[in-house]
């Protein structure tokens, strides 16, 4: 970190003393650097939002690279996950900050900061990471959303740090690889678990038993549970002096009387989220005049106990209930304008976690400036708070709250739905899965949060794109179960003799396909094809597709003949319809070409890849990708038939054309380099088929994930390369990963795992007869 990078760290998060300290160690006096100083002093702290503070700062960027020497650094930890300082001051648990630096001192200290939510847990931990930096090498902070486990294997910056990439490992066994990697960082170091929960189902597997892990790790918990074995800092309700700074600090130029505001904070039992909350709203209120007045208006709303238990489990304690009961009185008494309120319904039905600023003010398709202001408010006012420039989130207690006040239906977070109904979009999955994993953790969240009683059709829709891009990512075994759950909402909509329900009987069936379950795929098809011939008969396009994919099914089976009767009755009423020069015509043609090529009946394949090769160029010209396609169906033929020097020129041309249109970050591309290795493995030149195994890895690895059958696929023929370069062990550990991949993705029955299981038990085999 060089020292403009440092300064512009201590000012974004809020590290002020040390900002002011480093200019005036090196007698730094500029205008820009006078006026922010001033602001800080009359404690102006809606001046040092992050996104002010950024803008700010490029001001003065210059004039501090001028001045700043390279050794005027301050050593500080390594951050190795993914972690946010909070801005703004940090007032008052001065001895709890001390007792938690005392007992993380300790030998083999575990350390549970333990109280109510919203009481400041969280915050505390923050404040003594930064306070304290310097102490450790390296920090490493995870955030519980779902499972505790799941918060260390899931953290991408994390995983990054540590140099960590998964292949087939359960859970269990990646958080142990991620706790192993972590005991070989040297020095003191700290691991703070924020938002604990244990797992409901005892049988579930807990972290907390393994985080004694080495005793150069400090390991600090923030929950609102109690876990036995840790020495445990109870976090309570701030002191009234305390208390009253804190409201001093949000409530920002309005008359403060203390005698009032401690009758205020009596009632609300000093609580800090509720503190920080009304200060803001009092601050912002400008029919409120006085704390007395903010105190009436509270009072007056009275919250129905009953509905004040629904939104809390059993086990919470009467003062969580009570704190949810001040929260629904602060909402009650806002006054939010319309655009407030769209906000905040748009923040609240995705994940309790920091989300895209952008994709929030896209909500509405005009006045994203006037929006964009509202926002601020929002954060000047407490109920949301911004993460950096980017991001902005929302507390648990308090999404809890605006879910159960607002109720959110479909037609409140429409264009939301829609931005992440077409972010999941068979073409954009298709083109890179990995990049939309974002949006398929939004659309869980949605179909979680949003009422849509009154447009089902609209939750089928998301429902079945997310289940698309859970087959597109290699996710089968989810996209089967998200499949199955929008039939039986499909049912209940439409009835079984309609075409969105064959749609989604249809993709119920691919995902069958894809983990090899083609006894249950084929009966579906069946259905499907029935129920378009009454619907939309046989002349649609999608009756046409239904046909293909039964004959693609026979194909897969070995049962040509049947194949080839399905597939010859699209291209029938293909040409009959819409012409010989169409899409779906070329797609069945291409799939007659495969079987006949299974069949050994090579006169007649060529034939069809080539007429297939002349109605894409017809349609979309040489330089499309779906003309690649069809060229490489033509090179894999010649390979198939020996005549290499003509495959490798397709090959190079498809290369070409993939790498112009989609990129040399795409899977297709990548499949390409695949085939130039398998061509090279046909003739023998296996360290050159290396190479070509070992980057095609790495895109499927970045773009589809190390899940992905094309990914174990690739595996599995670059073992088959080791082997032949006599690297035996090394190419049976890459066959037995691609194994396991295909073992758990597609199951035991896939034609491609046992394929894999064949090759692997005859090396090993052999292996031991050579005694090698």
């Amino acid at each position: 970190m060089n020292p403009t990078e440092q300064a512009h760290f201590f000012l974004r998060n809020a590290r002020y003393a040390d900002f002011f300290k480093l200019m005036q160690l090196n007698e730094i006096e500029i205008p820009q650097l006078a006026l922010l100083r001033m602001e800080f002093e009359q404690g102006n702290w809606e001046f040092l939002f992050p996104q002010r503070i950024d803008v700010f700062f490029k001001d003065i960027e210059v004039e501090l690279t001028k001045v700043l020497p390279a050794d005027q650094m301050t050593a500080t930890a390594q951050i190795l996950s993914k972690f946010y300082f909070p801005t703004g001051a940090f007032i008052g648990r001065k001895q709890e900050l001390q007792d938690l630096h005392a007992s993380l001192q300790k030998n083999l200290p575990t350390v549970l900061v333990n109280g109510l939510g919203g009481i400041g847990k969280t915050r505390l931990a923050k404040e003594y990471i930064r306070r304290h930096l310097d102490k450790y090498a390296h920090v490493v902070w995870v955030e519980q959303t779902t499972s505790a486990v799941e918060a260390f294997i899931s953290d991408a910056t994390l995983l990054e740090s540590l140099g960590r990439t998964f292949e087939k490992e359960t859970e269990q066994e990646r958080f142990d690889l991620v706790l192993s990697d972590l005991k070989k960082r040297g020095g003191t170091n700290l691991l703070v678990l924020d938002n604990y929960q244990r797992p409901d189902n005892e049988e579930d597997f807990d972290v907390i038993s393994y985080l004694l892990f080495s005793p150069n790790w400090r390991v600090l918990i923030t929950s609102r549970e109690s876990i036995m074995d840790f020495e445990t800092l109870e976090l309570d309700i701030l002191s009234e002096e305390e208390a009253m700074m804190l409201f001093k600090l949000h409530a920002g130029k309005k008359p403060v009387d203390d005698n009032e505001l401690q009758d205020l904070l009596k009632t609300i039992e000093y609580h800090t989220l509720m503190i920080e909350l009304l200060a803001k709203n009092y601050s912002r209120n400008i029919l409120l005049k006085s704390i007395a007045d903010f105190a009436g208006k509270i009072a007056e709303r009275e919250i129905d106990d009953e509905a004040l238990q629904r939104l809390v489990r059993v086990a919470h304690s009467d003062k969580e209930i009570r704190l949810y009961k001040h929260l629904l009185r602060v909402f009650s008494l806002g006054k939010l304008d319309s655009k407030a309120l769209h906000l905040l319904k748009q923040v609240a039905v995705l994940p309790a976690e920091p989300i895209f600023i952008v994709l929030i003010l896209k909500t509405k398709e005009e006045e994203q400036d006037v929006y964009s202001m509202s926002l601020e408010d929002l954060e000047q006012k407490g109920w949301v708070s911004f993460i950096n420039y980017e991001e902005v989130q929302m507390h648990r207690l308090i999404q809890t709250v605006i879910l159960k006040m607002t109720e959110p239906t479909y037609q409140d977070c429409k264009m939301l739905c829609k931005l992440i109904i077409n972010a999941l979009s068979y073409n954009r999955v298709r083109a890179n899965p990995m990049e939309w994993q974002w949006a398929s953790e939004y659309a869980e969240s949605l179909l979680i949060h949003v009422d849509f009683q009154e447009i089902l059709e609209k939750k089928i829709i998301l429902q079945g794109n997310l289940g698309n891009f859970y087959s597109l990512s290699g996710n089968y075994q989810k996209g089967v179960i998200v499949s199955m759950n929008n039939l039986i909402l499909a049912e209940d909509v439409y009835g079984k003799i309609h075409q969105e329900y064959a749609a989604c009987l249809h993709n119920l069936a691919f995902s069958y396909d894809n983990i090899g379950l083609y006894d249950k795929s084929l009966p579906l098809y069946k259905e499907v094809l029935k129920i378009r011939e009454k619907t939309i008969g046989k002349e649609h396009i999608n009756y046409i597709n239904t046909l293909n994919s039964i004959g693609s099914l026979y194909c897969y089976l070995q049962e040509y003949d049947k194949a080839i009767t399905f597939l010859e009755e699209g291209i029938n009423i293909t040409a009959k319809t819409v012409g010989k020069k169409h899409e779906m015509y070329a797609n069945n043609l291409g799939n007659l070409a495969i079987v006949y090529d299974n069949l050994k009946q090579y006169d007649k394949v060529l034939p069809l890849y080539e007429e297939v090769l002349q109605i894409r160029k017809q349609i979309v010209g040489k330089e499309h990708p779906d003309y690649a396609t069809a060229l490489h169906n033509i090179a894999s033929w010649y390979t198939s038939q020996k005549m290499f020097g003509k495959a490798l020129l397709l090959y190079q041309e498809i290369l070409s054309i993939y790498a112009n249109t989609l990129g040399k970050e795409h899977p297709d591309y990548a499949t390409a380099l695949h085939n130039i290795a398998f061509w090279y493995t046909k003739q023998e030149r296996f360290e050159e088929a290396l190479s070509f195994y070992q980057e095609t890895l790495s895109i499927y690895a970045n773009t589809l994930g190390k899940q992905h059958p094309r990914y174990a696929m690739s595996i599995y023929y670059l073992g088959g390369c080791l082997i032949a370069l006599q690297r035996i062990e090394e190419g049976i550990q890459a066959m037995y990963i691609a194994y396991q991949i295909l073992f758990e993705g597609v199951g035991e029955a896939h034609p491609y795992t046992q394929q894999v299981g064949r090759d692997l038990t005859n090396i090993i085999e052999m292996k031991e007869k050579m005694g090698l």
